[in-house]
């Protein structure tokens, strides 16, 4: 890097995969048009494969203050299944609810800067770093399901923006010693206000702390970590989204390989050791990522 710390380019392509599976009862006036109530379906039973993939960009202006923006794309992998009042399967059922599908595409994109707190090498070993900015809705939106759900007409659950401009602000540490190095983070991210078809998004807060080592090796890192996300209840206008709304407590566990100075794969699980979800529908067994890095300074 030159000597004013301006000009490094960071480049970051990651995969993050969640398997979940929901289900519920089916109320009243949700059930579907034009079939006689003793062929309803009175539980939907869901199992989806969520898939993000997302380029992450970062341009020093200095040593201290970096522009950042990500870029995410989007996947989701639904099964939909339908049991009866007795709990029994309906083959070949159409629901203008749910569907075995896919849907893709971009998700909300975000700008921001990263700033170090720490003048280099003020405290040996200790990095601290603050990022903000805002998502701009460039994430697909839609209109309230439950309302179309109602009214008997076939809509989607699954959309990938806010369609607001929400801000975020996070805060990271690390202190390396010879061994190990310790980490902490924590992000926060609110939707401040209804987007045109009256839905306000998630509230989210997600932190946690790792522990890192090499054990000795030169390219091999491995980090181990407890992690915690709290995700407030959407809204359609004053009423909470149903399944919205969760607290997870996570085991982390990611292996790096650093196969040259500057590019770095990496991969990982969370395992929820205990959630709590507003209504207590959503059950997520693992979630996986897997990406690869660059840093370099592109004036070289």
């Amino acid at each position: 890097m030159n000597a004013s710390g301006a000009g490094n380019l960071e480049a970051t392509l990651s995969v993050t995969f969640t398997a979940l599976s929901a289900g519920h009862a089916v109320s009243a006036d949700q059930f579907e048009p034009n079939i006689p109530l003793e062929d309803q379906a009175f539980y939907h039973d869901l199992d989806f494969v969520l898939v993000n993939y997302e380029l992450a960009l970062g341009y020093s202006l200095a040593s201290w203050v970096t522009l950042e923006t990500k870029i995410p794309y989007r996947s989701a992998y639904t099964e939909a299944r339908f049991l009866d009042e007795a709990d029994q399967p309906l083959d070949d059922f159409e629901s203008i609810h749910h569907r075995d599908e896919v849907v893709a595409g971009l998700g909300d994109v975000s700008f921001g800067a990263r700033f170090s707190l720490l003048p280099a090498g003020q405290v040996k070993g200790l990095h601290v770093f603050t990022s903000l900015g805002l998502s701009v809705p460039s994430g697909s939106t839609r209109p309230n399901p439950f309302t179309l759900g109602r009214e008997g007409k076939r809509h989607q659950h699954i959309f990938f923006g806010t369609g607001t401009v929400d801000p975020y602000l996070s805060v990271a540490l690390n202190y390396r010693m010879e061994w190990v190095s310790l980490s902490g983070f924590v992000y926060g991210r609110l939707s401040l206000y209804e987007n045109r078809y009256g839905y306000t998004g998630s509230g989210t807060i997600y932190g946690g702390v790792d522990a890192m080592s090499d054990f000795g090796l030169q390219s091999f890192k491995a980090s181990l970590g407890t992690h915690v996300m709290r995700e407030f209840p959407a809204k359609w206008g004053d009423e909470n989204a149903e399944n919205s709304g969760r607290t997870d407590l996570m085991i982390a566990l990611r292996l790096h390989w650093l196969f040259t100075d500057s590019w770095r794969l990496y991969g990982g699980v969370k395992v929820p050791v205990y959630t709590d979800t507003l209504g207590g529908q959503l059950e997520i067994p693992v979630m996986a990522d897997l990406g690869i890095s660059f840093s370099g300074n592109i004036l070289d």
